[in-house]
């Protein structure tokens, strides 16, 4: 795998076959050492023409999940302190081409079903207010944690 620094040399080199005896190549090497020769560079050429990527000499320390992963949260809800799931919903790309959380949907363990329309709409009012003073900080630590710790396969 080529370095940066070799990448930019590789790329600023001209490409010059070498022949055989002639002033860079000992006259004891063989036509077929030459040819293997010529074929290394040319390779090492092409690979210095696609981009480097991060990932191609950082190993990831992400664990690697699946797109639709649930990740669960006991006591974390800021208004009734039940369990709260994420599911990622939206993604961003990193900087080695990684998908990490961007949006996720949220659901509390506490909420009703919406058949039960007046239970529902009180939970809901206890739910929802100052979403930005509340709500906001806890989805921001945990979309932080997330992206600390995994990247999603997208199918």
């Amino acid at each position: 795998m080529a370095t940066t620094k070799s990448r930019i040399i590789m790329k600023e080199m001209k490409r010059i076959p070498l022949k055989h005896g002639s002033a860079h190549v000992d006259k004891d090497v063989s036509p077929e050492t030459v040819e293997a020769l010529n074929k290394m560079c040319e390779l090492a050429y092409e690979m210095a023409s696609e981009p480097l990527r991060l990932s191609d000499v950082v190993e990831s320390s992400f664990e690697i999940v699946d797109a639709h992963k649930e990740f669960v949260f006991n006591n974390a809800c800021p208004y009734c302190k039940c369990r709260l799931t994420y599911v990622a919903e939206g993604w961003e790309e990193d900087d080695n081409g990684q998908w990490m959380v961007d949006s996720f949907d949220m659901q509390c363990s506490s909420e009703p079903d919406m058949d039960k329309t007046k239970e529902w709409e009180e939970w809901f009012t206890v739910h929802s207010q100052m979403p930005y003073v509340h709500q906001l900080p806890v989805d921001t630590k945990v979309k932080n944690w997330i992206n600390s710790k995994y990247r999603f396969k997208l199918d």
